[in-house]
């Protein structure tokens, strides 16, 4: 899901794109800026300024909707997440947060049962890591304990956890 991270800077990228090519067009054509340059500048900077200022308004514009459209299609996502109950914490937990994928791996797991070392192994990540994801999923009510076998304890998904399964693998079945 593209929610998170690369959304923002796909953004930000345009937008960036998007103000550059708007301050190109509005410096002016090159024989305006001929008037600004010093005398005796390297001709290298007209040639340059009069590429980008042929090419900054449909550029401009072409980023100024990308942008618009990345935009609405971040809230929509964020709406599809509020739509099943989940609010903004919960779509930051699982979308924006370090270590997001390992939570959605983690939960795919726990649709069977696991201890935490099943999970580490599965994983491939540190105890450490499990116990620390385990922690905030539990705080979220996705994950329980199950049961307990002297030290070891097994995991299992609420209702709630089956929800966000539900959702994650709609969502990914809508994005394939």
């Amino acid at each position: 899901m593209i929610a998170g991270k690369w959304l923002n800077i796909a953004i930000i990228a345009f937008l960036a794109w998007g103000l550059f090519n708007t301050a190109i067009f509005l410096i002016g054509p090159p024989a305006v800026l001929n008037q600004k340059l010093p005398p005796g500048s390297n001709s290298s900077v007209e040639s340059v300024h009069a590429i980008l200022y042929e090419y900054s308004p449909p550029e401009g514009l072409i980023s100024w909707a990308v942008v618009a459209g990345l935009v609405i299609w971040r809230g929509r996502i964020k709406q599809a997440w509020s739509e099943r109950g989940f609010d903004q914490d919960v779509f930051r937990l699982f979308a924006q947060m370090r270590g997001a994928p390992t939570r959605l791996k983690m939960i795919k797991d726990l649709a069977v049962p696991k201890n935490r070392a099943q999970l580490a192994q599965e994983l491939n990540i540190d105890w450490k890591a499990v116990d620390r994801q385990i922690r905030l999923l539990e705080k979220y009510c996705f994950i329980q304990e199950k049961s307990r076998h002297g030290t070891t304890k097994f995991y299992q998904l609420t209702e709630s956890g089956k929800l966000l399964l539900e959702f994650l693998e709609e969502q990914q079945d809508q994005t394939q």
